[in-house]
């Protein structure tokens, strides 16, 4: 259960607004007056505004919201005298309790659902906590406007599996998915925007929430993949070599950028996996994390291509980075794959050449995410 606002102080044993009220009793402590409690006479009450949220004891809600982020809040009353309830707090003259949980009860002070991208992510949170679900991407790769796969980025390995981008995610779609994998190989390769038009297309038409990645490396581009209605731009080769260029982004756009970590021996590779670098993987997700990104595509290229299974020990220990989504990308081939991957905390979950040879069903797939089908 989770109780917004008025719903939260619902929760507690006592409420003394218009009297005192008995209250459901889920969290110790009772409800006081803003008005009565503060010293500063001249702050306003109601207190209606954004404030950071101070995180006091850590928990799962806190899964995408980091410590010092702004939440919004409407209210005249807040809760007292619940310390082993409180998992966070904000300052308006006094602490203001902002979370409190008892159980599998939680509770808000401030409005989730006005606090912009920080409240949508502690939501998303939420419904993850309630079995919620795993996005499930199928992924369409581009090159001269054919659907090909490489193996392991190697662009003299490839197999095409059709010649109708568009198509391909209408079909993804049919299938149950509301999220798609973009990337446009050419662009990867020699920085053109020879796809831009299929692209276009496949977001127009699809339906989908798509993501779109290759040879993204100014702002100019990224403006023009979300003005044609891309859900988020994915950057690659110029996060690891212009690392302030894509913190400035990240505040730019937030949730709207992405970035592509691509590891080799747990080092990542830039120019298309063709390169080394003495960056640890890991680490430079946590880099990212700091500098405001929200969302991470790790591929290990090892696995890559090769259907035969995804580093789910370093899934697991990316997942432990608070604030930050990780997406799943690399040889994920087996349905016991997604159900690991879910039930560990991964945001979603890349499928590439399991779907097009058939070792995965993608409306299963969906299913299994989002945990409507026996395992």
């Amino acid at each position: 259960l989770l109780g917004i606002c008025l719903g939260m102080q619902l929760l507690f044993d006592e409420s003394c607004e218009y009297g005192r009220h008995e209250g459901l009793g889920f969290v110790p402590g009772k409800i006081a007056s803003l008005a009565e409690d503060l010293e500063d006479k001249r702050l306003k009450v109601p207190h209606i505004g954004w404030n950071a949220l101070r995180i006091v004891r850590d928990d799962p809600l806190f899964k995408y919201v980091r410590d010092g982020e702004y939440v919004y809040y409407v209210h005249s009353f807040y809760g007292r005298d619940c310390a082993e309830s409180t998992l966070a707090t904000s300052e308006y003259g006094l602490t203001v309790t902002g979370v409190v949980r008892r159980g599998l009860v939680w509770g808000t002070q401030f409005h989730p659902e006005k606090s912009g991208d920080t409240g949508l992510r502690l939501l998303r949170a939420f419904g993850e906590l309630l079995g919620g679900l795993m996005r499930i991407l199928p992924a369409i790769d581009l090159r001269d406007g054919k659907v090909v796969r490489l193996y392991q980025g190697d662009y003299d390995n490839m197999t095409v599996y059709g010649q109708d981008p568009a198509a391909q995610a209408a079909a993804f779609a049919a299938a149950g998915a509301g999220d798609l994998h973009v990337v446009d190989l050419d662009g990867a390769k020699d920085g053109t925007t020879a796809n831009f038009d299929v692209i276009r297309e496949i977001v127009k038409t699809s339906g989908l929430s798509v993501e779109v990645g290759g040879g993204i490396r100014d702002e100019e581009r990224i403006r023009r993949y979300l003005d044609l209605g891309a859900e988020r731009v994915i950057l690659g080769t110029v996060a690891i070599r212009n690392f302030d260029f894509t913190a400035r982004m990240a505040k730019t756009y937030g949730s709207h950028i992405a970035v592509g970590v691509d590891a080799r021996d747990g080092f990542v590779a830039v120019n298309g996996w063709k390169e080394l670098t003495g960056e640890r993987g890991v680490a430079f997700c946590r880099r990212l994390r700091d500098a405001g990104v929200r969302t991470v595509i790790y591929t290990d290229i090892s696995r890559d291509g090769a259907e035969q299974g995804t580093n789910l020990a370093l899934y697991r220990e990316l997942t432990a980075i608070r604030g930050l989504n990780i997406i799943a990308s690399g040889g994920v081939s087996f349905e016991e794959e997604l159900l690991e991957l879910r039930d560990m905390g991964v945001w979603g979950a890349i499928l590439g050449k399991a779907l097009y040879t058939g070792k995965l069903d993608l409306a299963r797939a969906v299913r299994l995410a989002e945990k409507e089908a026996d395992a």
